[in-house]
């Protein structure tokens, strides 16, 4: 495989990944078209947290469809996936959950070029029968109110985890 190749596959799949945030909230006729190329028999592996996987699918199948490249997917949490390329699998885009593993690819000198391109954002959500109890943050210090949290290990874990701590919920 010649890298300038992937370089504009990768590009190209950035861009429509990009456009396709930036634009999100446009109609289709001011969406910009990603140009067509073939790339007709080669191999894009990319690495992707499991919570993008719907989206992701979606683009897949686009830019194959444009490209006539496949593209292999590969799902699962960001320390998972780091490992994975650590160890010496084949990955051309890795989207990362938290940063932090990012940056350990780049001190690992496994990582050409990086860039942050999404923002994470802890919601609070509230059941239909808790909606009465819990209107702000601090309403979680409230007796008989109970909390769920996502996996401490995981980003969104320690998101809401710091989250809770700056609103002095948990110690």
């Amino acid at each position: 495989m010649r890298r300038n190749v992937w370089l504009l596959a990768i590009f190209a799949l950035l861009m429509f990944l990009t456009n396709g945030c930036v634009n999100a909230g446009k109609s289709s006729k001011e969406t910009p078209k990603m140009k067509s190329a073939s790339y007709t028999g080669q191999k894009l592996y990319i690495y992707a947290p499991t919570s993008l996987k719907k989206p992701m699918d979606e683009v897949i199948f686009s830019f194959e469809k444009k490209t006539g490249a496949k593209v292999i997917p590969n799902y699962g949490a960001s320390g998972e996936l780091y490992s994975q390329i650590k160890s010496g699998q084949p990955c051309d885009i890795y989207f990362s959950a938290d940063w932090l593993y990012v940056d350990k690819l780049k001190s690992d000198d496994m990582l050409k070029t990086s860039q942050k391109f999404l923002e994470d954002v802890v919601v609070l959500i509230v059941s239909e029968k808790g909606k009465n109890k819990v209107q702000k943050v601090d309403d979680l210090l409230k007796p008989n109110v109970v909390v769920g949290v996502a996996d401490p290990k995981a980003p969104i874990g320690v998101y809401t985890e710091t989250a809770l701590k700056k609103n002095e919920i948990v110690g």
